[in-house]
């Protein structure tokens, strides 16, 4: 599980699982966030800001409390 500090810009990780009320996940499902998926990390806004990750070419900002309930590994050379 990777930590909202810990992760790192322009790096790519894999979602394990997410954790969270179905309606959010119908929304991230929906954006193309869904189990096994592969995001980068754009760019982390300071304080508490949100987070900007690129999934399938497209940018997406999440809220901080919604990108935690993300479990990410780092994923391996594809």
């Amino acid at each position: 599980m990777k930590n909202f500090n810990k992760i790192s810009i322009n790096e790519s990780y894999k979602v394990e699982d997410i954790i969270c009320t179905t309606s959010i996940k119908k929304r991230l499902n929906s954006l193309g966030i869904l189990k096994n998926s592969s995001i980068s990390i754009y760019k982390k806004i300071p304080l508490g800001g949100p987070i900007i990750i690129n999934v399938n070419g497209c940018n997406i900002a999440l809220e901080k409390k919604i990108f935690d309930t993300l479990i990410l590994n780092k994923a391996t050379g594809e």
